[in-house]
């Protein structure tokens, strides 16, 4: 199974003549993510930068909620 890194890197390969891995920058984990929806509502272009730890922010409750059975689910297992 590929991670976010090999599948990007992989993509990114057929269309561009650079070898990523050979550049750290490239390597290091982005701090950042541009989230792009095409149509949110009316045909409306929706465009923003989520870090990491504002994506977490907002999806804490719905971690929470899926903690309990999830691991419920991994004892009874």
């Amino acid at each position: 199974m590929l991670n976010t890194e090999e599948g990007i890197f992989l993509e990114f390969k057929p269309h561009h003549p650079k070898n990523l891995t050979q550049y750290q920058r490239a390597l290091r984990r982005p701090n950042t993510t541009y989230i792009k929806i095409d149509s949110l509502f009316d045909t409306i272009e929706f465009n923003s930068i989520s870090t990491h730890a504002r994506f977490e922010s907002l999806c804490s409750d719905d971690f929470r909620t899926t903690n309990d059975p999830v691991g419920k689910d991994l004892r009874a297992a």
